[in-house]
């Protein structure tokens, strides 16, 4: 690193100089016109030649020889990259059902549109824009979402409810909002100017963006709880009462880690988490299975739920950490 003094010139101008060595690498000279671009992080981006279209502007897949499988896949992942208009090609003609399944895609995904289509492509391109974006707002609904998802899993669990629909239907509502989260991070990676367009400083972007991932992964458990309960005979009602109570005390890990990301970063509230995590993990280890009188199977489903809201817990654990961190570097 080198450093700089700044000077006045005539007019109230201030002036940096630039290495020389750098400048002939670079083919900077006397004349040469620099583009400046500031940003909300008080960074100052110095450019020598005119910003062109940006590298996430588009992108062309051929997705000729491509199962439909594949070419959803293809889509998603263009998708996630951030890129503003999605092409996908076959010259062969775009099968009936890589079609259908490109369709099916661009519905599941958020902000996207089919604007155009012919016999060999479909165009999906991005409508919106990250200033009507707010990923804390987004962080909020994925929050309230996930949790949702995993008290009916409990519920279902318990036999407060027959209906395993809402955890199904939730889910859904889970990958669409973590999308659009993970699509304006990896965005926010190759251009500054996406963070200035969000109103999100970066360290705030990353925070949500892995108390996204790590909701998501709840949201699975939930899943494989409710599949669980699904594929095996009920559980004795005292051996459900344990264990519904130490997937509650994980509910309430996840509800406080969350809220320490997305409310004000609370150092007190994150330790709690954590420390709820300890009783939790200590908890589920000295749930004895193989003293009480039930057959194999429902100890193996026992075990699988138990493992579920382990595994759920060590997610809020991550939150809470992270949470943590945000607090510390605040102080």
């Amino acid at each position: 690193m080198e450093t700089r003094k700044v000077q006045e010139v005539g007019g109230g101008t201030y002036t940096v100089s630039l290495p020389v060595e750098w400048a002939k690498k670079h083919g900077v000279q006397a004349g040469t016109t620099a583009y400046l671009s500031t940003h909300r992080d008080g960074s100052l981006v110095v450019r020598w030649n005119e910003p062109g279209e940006s590298d996430l502007a588009q992108t062309d897949i051929d997705v000729t020889d491509s199962s439909p499988a594949v070419a959803r896949g293809l889509l998603r992942a263009a998708y996630l990259e951030g890129f503003e208009r999605i092409r996908l090609n076959n010259p062969d003609g775009l099968t009936a059902d890589q079609r259908r399944a490109i369709e099916n895609c661009a519905r599941s995904l958020t902000g996207v549109e089919i604007t155009e289509e012919s016999d060999q492509h479909v165009v999906v391109r991005g409508l919106l824009k990250a200033g009507e974006v707010s990923i804390r707002q987004s962080t909020l609904q994925l929050q309230y979402a996930t949790l949702s998802m995993y008290a009916a899993s409990l519920e279902y669990l318990t036999g407060a409810t027959t209906d395993s629909e809402q955890v199904r239907t939730r889910e859904r509502e889970v990958d669409r909002t973590v999308g659009l989260i993970t699509r304006h991070f990896n965005r926010s990676l190759q251009d500054l100017a996406e963070l200035d367009r969000l109103g999100i400083s970066r360290p705030e972007l990353f925070e949500y963006y892995v108390t996204a991932q790590q909701l998501q992964d709840v949201a699975n458990e939930a899943m494989n709880i409710t599949q669980a309960v699904d594929d095996a005979p009920a559980l004795p009602e005292s051996l459900v009462t344990v264990v519904a109570a130490i997937g509650e005390d994980t509910k309430a890990v996840l509800e406080t880690a969350t809220g320490a990301v997305i409310e004000e970063p609370s150092a007190k509230a994150a330790t709690s988490a954590l420390e709820t995590c300890e009783e939790i993990t200590a908890a589920a280890s000295e749930l004895d299975l193989s003293n009480r009188d039930i057959t194999p199977e429902a100890a193996g489903t026992a075990r699988t739920v138990l493992d579920g809201i382990v595994r759920s817990a060590s997610h809020g654990q991550q939150i809470a950490e992270l949470s943590l961190q945000h607090s510390l570097r605040s102080q």
